[in-house]
């Protein structure tokens, strides 16, 4: 089936909705079957137990230190910094997201979470911390 050409020009213009914004990958249930933390930011895992969760995989996550003095300026509520990631709690998946845009491709968000990655963390390791905040209950 054929567009008609304003129909065409109409999507390239604006685009098709809800495209050009990277889609949030809910979490996977925990195994209790409980409902994913990123549908109630309440129950997410903490900034350090995150962090806890990187060292368990193996991830570079070397000095992990609370940095949570410095949320206030930053809207966050909770922020563990490492060598490699930065983890950092906001009220709001919303905040999370305006946050993360900031970063650009040095950041990752998943409901209230933000993954910061420092300038020496190498690209191909970042999918592994997302699957591993995936993967950590709350």
């Amino acid at each position: 089936m054929r567009l008609p050409a304003a129909t065409a020009v109409a999507v390239l213009l604006l685009g098709v909705p809800g495209c050009g914004t990277a889609p949030e990958i809910p979490a996977v249930p925990t195994p209790n079957g409980t409902a994913s933390w990123t549908a109630s930011p309440a129950a997410a895992p903490s900034a350090q137990r995150i962090v806890d969760a990187f060292i368990a995989a193996g991830l570079p996550a070397g000095h992990p230190r609370d940095d949570s003095d410095t949320c206030s300026a930053r809207g966050c509520t909770a922020l563990v910094t490492t060598d490699s990631v930065s983890v950092y709690v906001w009220p709001d998946p919303a905040g999370a997201r305006t946050y993360a845009q900031t970063l650009g491709n040095r950041g990752f968000t998943l409901g209230p979470i933000v993954l910061s990655y420092a300038a020496g963390t190498p690209a191909g390791d970042q999918p592994r911390y997302e699957s591993v905040l995936r993967q950590t209950g709350g």
